[in-house]
Parts: structure tokens; C-alpha cells; sequence
């Protein structure tokens, strides 16, 4: 990040800022027990890619940072900065549950038609290979 010129700079640094108020705001800014791996995946469209991008983006934001100073740019941060990138990560964690890759109410219904367990489980894989592509 300290190789970016200063409009790269900012458009990092916005980018993170997006990321850190989004989550925020969802988990309801101080009770970070409403983000859980379903909320962070409606949150980002069940896109896996947006998902972790978006969790990358909490995670890498630091107020201090070279990319704070270049930018010149002063946002406001949450208190709770710590608690918040220790509930995303959790959250991250349980992206790969069946509860998220079947939270679709639709989903819901697909997979309580499907009678073999074996097919669930190749839906289930699919959704965690899409999470590691």
C-alpha cells in the first residue's frame, strides 16, 4: 500500500471505509452478536468473492496506517474497531455452514425435496467450493 500514488491511496482508503461502516452498521454498531455468517452473506448479495472482499477490506483497514496519512482524508472510525474485525472474522468462518449455503428459503425448500443425503451434500460442497474459488 505505501507504493499507491495518492488517488490510488484514496480510493483504498474508501474502499475499506465502506467496508468497516457496512459491516457496522448491519451488526448494529455496538451489539456485534447481529453478524453472523447469514447477515454477512445477504450482505453481500450471497456473493462469495464480495463476501470475503468485503471482510478483507475490515480486516486490513487501520486508521494509523501510511494509506490513512497519504490519503489526508480523516473518517470517522468506530470505538469499537477490535471487537468489530473479531466479529467479521467469525462471522467469515461460518460462511461455509449448511445454515448459509442453504439459507434461501428456496434453497430450503430444494434441499427438503431432495430425498439422498448424498445429494445435499454435493449442494453443500458446492457452496463452500464457491467460497474457495
Amino acid at each position: 500500500p505505501s507504493s499507491l500514488g495518492v488517488g490510488d491511496g484514496r480510493l483504498v482508503h474508501a474502499f475499506q471505509s465502506i467496508c468497516i461502516w457496512s459491516v457496522a452498521i448491519v451488526s448494529g454498531l455496538m451489539d456485534f452478536s447481529h453478524l453472523t455468517p447469514s447477515v454477512l452473506w445477504d450482505l453481500s448479495g450471497s456473493d462469495p468473492l464480495w463476501a470475503l472482499v468485503r471482510v478483507k477490506g475490515v480486516m486490513a483497514f487501520n486508521p494509523r496506517s501510511i494509506l490513512a496519512t497519504v490519503t489526508g482524508v480523516r473518517v470517522p472510525v468506530p470505538i469499537n474497531l477490535h471487537e468489530l474485525k473479531e466479529a467479521t472474522v467469525k462471522a467469515a468462518a461460518g460462511l461455509g455452514s449448511a445454515i448459509v449455503a442453504f439459507h434461501n428459503e428456496q434453497d430450503v425448500h430444494t434441499v427438503a425435496d431432495c430425498p439422498d443425503m448424498a445429494e445435499r451434500m454435493v449442494r453443500l460442497w458446492m457452496h463452500r467450493a464457491r467460497l474457495a474459488v
